[in-house]
């Protein structure tokens, strides 16, 4: 019988990684929005006494292309400067959750790969469709069993192991 749509497996570390890119995300709204706020107001009430306001005056009345490129380029190089130390540090766990994901495909083709992994009976290859088996592949809860104990058809042999 049909339950309906089954929901979506997570693995834990999956799982982790989605609550933790949520956090990020509304940490980084928050500093922008809290850094832009904080920027508009200094800019109203600072800012005005810097050369910057007769800088930008002395671009627009001389039209010259020399000082509009040179403040263009002081104001971008600043933009870069105040930004990317705010947005840095969370770069490589983006990086990191790409990696991993890239390592995971590469682990269901290694599965994919093994000659050892086949049915003996049907001669069928085995076929990773998941990209979390190899996670799972180490988190048995349950062995199923008859009435008399024994375990079922499955052949469940341990080959070997490796503990890192």
């Amino acid at each position: 019988m049909s339950r309906g749509i089954a929901e979506p497996k997570l693995t834990a570390m999956d799982a982790m990684i989605d609550k933790l890119t949520g956090a990020i995300f509304v940490f980084q709204i928050v500093v922008v929005m809290v850094l832009g706020i904080a920027g508009n107001v200094w800019k109203d009430t600072e800012a005005r006494k810097f050369y910057a306001d007769s800088l930008l005056n002395c671009i627009l009345d001389e039209g010259s292309w020399r000082w509009t490129l040179m403040f263009v380029s002081l104001f971008l190089f600043q933009q870069w400067y105040v930004l990317y130390p705010l947005e840095g540090p969370w770069q490589p766990f983006h990086l990191w959750q790409v990696s991993l994901d890239l390592v995971k495909s590469i682990y269901a083709k290694f599965i994919d790969w093994d000659h050892q992994m086949i049915d003996l009976e049907t001669s069928i290859p085995s076929h990773a469709t998941n990209t979390a088996i190899s996670e799972d592949l180490g988190q048995v809860e349950y062995i199923l069993t008859d009435k008399t104990g024994t375990l079922t058809e499955n052949k469940m042999i341990f080959r070997r192991c490796c503990i890192s």
